[in-house]
Formats: structure tokens, C-alpha cells, sequence
């Protein structure tokens, strides 16, 4: 029965998909032994009031076997609702309890779709997670609540505006997962394979000049989506001779664009909003690290006019 029930369901991949499995399980089982239970008494008493026709109106003694009988299914019925909603509950709390020493991932998604950030620095659209390992996903959104579904791992988190929300999740395989909704997949590998990745990824951060760095974090975190470096107009304000200029902002004050300024409007950009500008960027904070905004700004003072 259970291998038929799999033709239904996605592939299990995940620590919790056969907890999830199970209760889903347990609610069709039951719900098809109701649906038995109820057509069959229906049935025989049809017949055997079809076979007892003409007879006159039942005795109130004579009905007892009959409320017996609906007695007994209530109850049953009764303690099968009570065993979904407590074995669905424990599911529940199961995947409200992070497990320790996860892999924190931050899960940021805008009008380009989802991008991914470590701890080594590393901002990417591919999701890259090691093998029997729990990984804990920080969602950020400056738009509308965006959701990240993967069904093979049972695995449902929503990024929700205004509102810090996290998911977490155990692949148990390894390969390439889809991502409902996107183009994207979750990549499982071994956890020699991601340590390998990480380690890579912070060398790969210590390499070359730290302005060379950042024109690599400029294509990176797609902010060419809104800041060009060749003076052309955007969403946001173009990179190209802005260090070192003074900007109006939306509360008629100026400021000097440098390091502080830089930095402060990469983290908070709703601190302090160019004149002329949508306050539409989303905060960088836990994304970036210091030595990262100081590669990027050292990027920007080379785009001189």
C-alpha cells in the first residue's frame, strides 16, 4: 500500500519527508477506511431492509444493535482524528525546531528571482548544501511574500516583507533538486565536496586587488539590476564619478558619498534616500561582510568621470 501511495508523492530526500509521508499516509488509509465503513453499512442495511420489506415500524429494543453500532464508529472515527492532529503536530513542531550546528544560509529574493549567501562571502542564484546536514534558511524580501518550495524535500519557506522568518531542512540525498516556481535547483553534495566549495570561495575572495574584488561583488549581487558604471540612468543612482560627490536626499539634507556613507547604505540603505530615487533596496546586512563593502567601494572610487 505504502509503495502504492509513493506513485502519488514526490521523491524523499529529506530527513522529515518521511514524517511527512507518514502522516499523509495515515490520513489517506483513513480516510479510505471511512469511506468503506460508511458505503458497506450503507449497503447492508439497504439490503436488509429491501429483504424485511413490508415489515411494520421497528421497536425501539429492536434499533439498540443499530446505535451500538453508530456509537462504536463515532468513537473510532473520534480517536482517528485525534491521532492525525497529534502525530501532525509533532510533524509541526519538528520542523519549528532547528537542529544543531545548522548551515545558515541567508535566502534573499527580489524581482530577479532568489540569491543565496555564506558565510564565505559567496552570493549566488544556485542553492549549494552539504548532504545530512541540517541547513537553516534566513529569508529577506522588499517586495511581495515570496515563497521557496522544494517538494522532494517536503520543504516550504516563505520570505515575508517587513518580518524576519526562517525554514530549515536535511537533504538525505545527494544531486539536483528542482525549486518550484524557478528555473533553479537545489544542489546536494557531500559534505567533503562543500567544505571543498567554502574554502574555495573565501580564496577566491582574497584574490586579486580588493577593487578587482568588487567589480566581482558588483555582477555577483546583480546590482548592475539598479546601478550602472557608465553613467546611464537606472533605478538607482549610477556608480560612475558618485565617490566623492555630495547627494540630495529625499529630507532636502546633502551628503558626502564615502567610505561611512558607502557602507552605511549598504547595510541600512533606508537611512538615507537619494532625491529622485524609490527607496526600493534591500538591506545587505549578514550578506556582506566588512572587508566585502570596503572591496566594493574601493571598486567605486575607480569609476571615476
Amino acid at each position: 500500500m505504502k509503495d502504492l501511495f509513493s506513485w502519488f508523492v514526490p521523491n524523499a530526500a529529506s530527513l522529515l519527508s518521511g514524517e511527512v509521508d507518514g502522516v499523509l499516509f495515515f490520513i489517506f488509509l483513513l480516510s479510505l477506511v471511512i469511506l468503506g465503513t460508511v458505503a458497506g453499512l450503507i449497503l447492508f442495511y439497504l439490503i436488509r431492509a429491501w429483504e424485511k420489506g413490508g415489515r411494520k415500524e421497528a421497536s425501539s429494543d429492536s434499533l439498540k444493535p443499530f446505535h451500538f453500532t453508530g456509537l462504536a464508529l463515532g468513537l473510532f472515527f473520534l480517536l482517528g482524528l485525534i491521532g492525525i492532529f497529534v502525530w501532525g503536530f509533532k510533524v509541526f513542531v519538528s520542523h519549528q525546531v532547528v537542529p544543531r550546528d545548522p548551515v545558515e544560509i541567508e535566502a534573499r529574493v527580489d524581482d530577479d528571482g532568489w540569491t543565496f549567501g555564506y558565510d564565505n562571502g559567496v552570493s549566488q542564484k544556485e542553492l549549494v548544501v552539504p548532504v545530512d546536514r541540517p541547513v537553516n534558511l534566513h529569508f529577506h524580501t522588499e517586495g511581495k511574500t515570496q515563497t521557496l518550495s522544494v517538494p522532494d524535500f517536503r520543504f516550504k519557506g516563505e520570505a515575508v516583507y517587513g518580518r524576519k522568518t526562517t525554514a530549515w531542512f536535511q537533504a538525505e540525498k545527494t544531486g539536483s533538486f528542482p525549486i518550484i516556481g524557478t528555473a533553479e535547483n537545489v544542489k546536494v553534495v557531500s559534505l567533503e565536496d562543500f567544505e571543498k566549495w567554502i574554502q574555495e570561495g573565501v580564496a577566491a575572495q582574497t584574490q586579486g586587488s580588493p577593487a578587482e574584488l568588487g567589480a566581482k561583488l558588483y555582477q555577483q549581487n546583480a546590482c548592475f539590476t539598479c546601478h550602472s558604471v557608465d553613467g546611464s540612468p537606472g533605478v538607482g543612482p549610477t556608480w560612475k564619478g558618485l565617490y566623492g560627490t555630495q547627494e540630495q536626499l529625499t529630507d532636502g539634507t546633502q551628503v558626502e558619498v564615502n567610505d561611512e556613507y558607502i557602507k552605511e547604505s549598504i547595510l541600512d540603505p533606508m537611512a538615507k534616500v537619494t532625491k529622485g530615487f524609490q527607496p526600493v533596496m534591500p538591506p545587505y546586512q549578514g550578506m556582506l561582510t566588512d572587508e566585502q563593502i570596503a572591496a566594493i567601494t574601493a571598486y567605486i572610487k575607480t569609476l571615476k568621470d
